[in-house]
């Protein structure tokens, strides 16, 4: 088999996973990797999300509803006033309120959320990847 009869590697979908418990970040970053079809990026604090969001370019963004500094109602305002990330969606993680239930009109998942309502949201919520 030469070079030319390989497939080329399906790019993959960029998920940003905000939230300022670290052990939440890595559950969701490495359940989401296992898979092969996303690169996650951890933020942990909530003052940097916007600007790592800018940095990333994520297909989809899990967002904390409660973080210190700024809470994730408030970061996904500023995200849908970013002209290069209002597309983006958005789904809240959140203790407060029932699974599959909308937050400030976003689905929402209850934490911790089991790994195949990440990767179903994933499936179900990212832009897909640019080709």
């Amino acid at each position: 088999m030469n070079d030319t009869d390989r497939a080329a590697p399906q790019p993959k979908r960029r998920i940003l996973v905000i939230d300022d418990d670290p052990g939440m970040t890595t559950l969701c970053r490495r359940v989401l990797e296992q898979t092969g079809e996303f690169t996650v990026r951890e933020e942990n604090d909530a003052m940097r999300a916007v600007e790592t969001a800018r940095a990333v370019q994520p297909h989809m963004i899990f967002l904390d509803c409660h973080l210190p500094g700024k809470d994730g109602p408030q970061i996904s305002v500023e995200l849908a006033l970013d002209p290069e990330l209002r597309s983006v969606p958005i789904v809240f993680l959140t203790g407060a309120v029932e699974s599959g239930a909308a937050f400030k009109g976003r689905p929402v998942l209850l934490k911790p959320a089991r790994g195949a309502q990440l990767i179903e949201a994933c499936v179900q919520w990212a832009l897909p990847p640019e080709k």
